[in-house]
């Protein structure tokens, strides 16, 4: 099965206002010229995406669309964001960023 991360069922996207009233109250504005927000975040095991918007008990990985619509909406509050744990597979990563839209980029890195 596969979801059109762009259209959230309504259940989603009542969760996500919650989560964007959240943000709003605990994370500074973006002022352009003014501040210059910074992230670090550990996302653990970024990599696989389950394209349902909630994984089942028994699927693998458990980060479906619910979940990356959630770290997406926290990194859009952000100018600059390291995120650690990233894995061979980008696809959560290559979604991440078409729902960023294209103002954004990335830099890997890698370590031994």
């Amino acid at each position: 099965m596969s979801i059109d991360l762009h259209n959230p069922p309504q259940e989603i996207l009542q969760e996500l206002k919650i989560l964007k009233d959240a943000l709003d109250h605990e994370i500074p504005p973006k002022k352009l010229d003014r501040n210059v927000l910074i992230c670090t975040w550990n996302i653990r095991v970024f990599g696989n995406l389950t394209m349902e918007w909630e994984a089942g008990a028994h699927q693998s990985p458990k980060r479906d669309g619910h979940s990356l619509l959630c770290i997406v909406e926290i990194l859009r509050r952000f100018d600059i964001i390291a995120v650690q744990e990233i894995r061979g597979n980008i696809k959560a990563l290559r979604e991440t960023m078409k729902l960023l839209g294209p103002d954004w980029s990335f830099l890997m890195t890698i370590f031994a």
